[in-house]
């Protein structure tokens, strides 16, 4: 008891801190969001999203989603640059399963961030690449929820960071630590050795919980 009355404690706390802030968006890189994505090993500087996201709890962000997928990903498109301002970056996602919304079998996301020619923006998510699978949560029109967007996959176990950590542990599922450097996500995501998962079943039980209407 004492231990879960912990969790939620640290749960409503990131939230409050994520609140002060709310959502806003800017071009001068400075505020840094450490998105825990391994980029391209190259000469290009790196610059960090400056996107700040509302502190969901997970059933927020289940409820919020328009569109809550299962998808691998198919392609990285070249970079954009979105309403004249924004880095964005197209990804091409397969469609496995639909848990929320409608979609055709193949939907765009923009992610965040992304490369020009001389410098490189983190996003504030995982960096995506071809044949990585994940659950996302996305708008109608193909953008996410920061952070909160993606939920990489391995070995049918979801891969939680401590954010996410936090969102699920008050919930009544099971969270274990494994370590990832045994599977193919390892070489996709920064991991220390261990890394906390639930099982996908578990996941997707939950998620369709807070989805129904």
């Amino acid at each position: 008891m004492k231990k879960l009355f912990i969790r939620f404690f640290l749960l409503i706390c990131s939230i409050a801190l994520c609140s002060l802030f709310g959502y806003s968006c800017s071009n001068n890189y400075n505020v840094e969001i450490d998105s825990g994505n391994k980029l391209q090993n190259d000469n290009l500087p790196i610059k960090h999203s400056t996107a700040l996201y509302p502190g969901y709890t997970f059933d927020e962000l289940a409820r919020k989603a328009d569109l809550v997928i299962y998808a691998r990903v198919v392609s990285v498109e070249e970079t954009i640059l979105d309403m004249d301002i924004f880095l964005m970056t197209p990804v091409v996602l397969e469609i496995i399963e639909i848990y929320k919304g409608n979609a055709e079998h193949q939907f765009t996301f923009f992610r965040d961030g992304g490369r020009t020619d001389t410098y490189i923006e983190k996003s504030s998510t995982y960096e995506l690449t071809p044949d990585m699978e994940a659950i996302f949560f996305l708008t109608s029109r193909g953008y996410g929820f920061g952070p909160f967007t993606t939920w990489p996959i391995a070995n049918n176990m979801v891969v939680l960071d401590w954010d996410a950590f936090l969102r699920l542990s008050i919930h009544d599922i099971n969270i274990k630590e494994e370590n990832l450097n045994e599977y193919e996500i390892a070489k996709l995501i920064d991991t220390p050795e261990s890394f906390n998962t639930c099982l996908l079943n578990d996941f997707i039980a939950l998620l369709s919980s807070l989805t129904q209407d």
